[in-house]
């Protein structure tokens, strides 16, 4: 993971990572990301795969839980170029994730209110490209 070592700048309440996906062609197993962590290390972060996206709380303690959205698990269609946003309400906890503009799911966590974040990409591949 790598994270965006300032302060990220609200639009509005809301904190905002986008990601443009590549290599989902010659990687289809491989999971990219966007990352909403605390300057401590706890945060929420989701994981991108060619098939769905799901929504995840971490700690820095290495606890990984998968936050409820709507639906758990989104069933989408990935391609190599999409873009996706994810944002986090600095005030309401509330999530919300996009592909190429259209809403996929949506989260809601309180756990990290009122605390500083950074925000970072992610990939999980065994091409480790994002």
């Amino acid at each position: 993971m790598h994270l965006y070592n300032a302060d990220p700048t609200p639009v509005g309440n809301e904190l905002i990572v986008g990601i443009k996906i590549g290599e989902f062609t010659g990687d289809a197993s491989a999971s990219r990301g966007c990352a909403i962590m605390t300057t401590g290390g706890d945060g929420e972060f989701i994981l991108i795969r060619s098939t769905d996206i799901r929504v995840f709380r971490a700690t820095a303690s290495n606890t990984i839980v998968q936050l409820t959205t709507s639906p758990a698990t989104v069933s989408i269609t990935a391609a190599d170029g999409d873009d996706f946003l994810f944002a986090f309400n600095i005030v309401t906890g509330a999530m919300r994730v996009l592909q190429n503009g259209v809403q996929r799911c949506t989260a809601t966590d309180t756990t990290q209110l009122g605390k500083s974040f950074r925000v970072g990409v992610l990939s999980r591949a065994l091409l480790g490209r994002v």
